[in-house]
């Protein structure tokens, strides 16, 4: 996908609370996710593209945040203990589940599992942004 013309992929980097703002975001955009950052050695991944290959989840940005309108809103579903959560509307950062942001969710046993997460905004350019005629 990142090879093709029509493609923009621009990684977002890992994500923190003072990794929220995605300008470049636009309606119909997707974010990629990469809930965990290690390899099978524990070695942190590289957020570039090199580790698209890694994406386990996908979201669609549907707006913008009223009070900050480079916080995109994203929809999309997800699975929690086998059974599918549906949400139509939420920051791209914030877990639905915990009521906090994504890489501070928790497992049961009180760990961490997002803590190393990083994310990719993909943008499908149109014949317009490509100036085909």
């Amino acid at each position: 996908m990142s090879t093709l013309p029509y493609v923009q992929i621009e990684p977002l980097g890992r994500m923190s609370n003072d990794n929220n703002n995605v300008p470049d975001a636009r309606l119909g955009d997707i974010i990629a996710y990469v809930w965990n950052g290690k390899d099978s050695n524990g070695d942190l991944l590289d957020t570039g593209l090199a580790s698209l290959n890694k994406v386990d989840h996908l979201d669609v940005v549907v707006g913008h945040a009223a009070n900050n309108n480079q916080y995109p809103l994203v929809s999309g579903w997800s699975e929690d203990a086998g059974r599918a959560l549906q949400y139509n509307e939420r920051g791209w950062t914030y877990s639905e589940k915990d009521h906090t942001s994504l890489q501070l969710e928790r497992n049961p046993d009180g760990s961490y599992p997002n803590m190393y997460m990083f994310a990719y905004l993909i943008h499908i350019r149109s014949e317009d942004d490509l100036n085909l005629n």
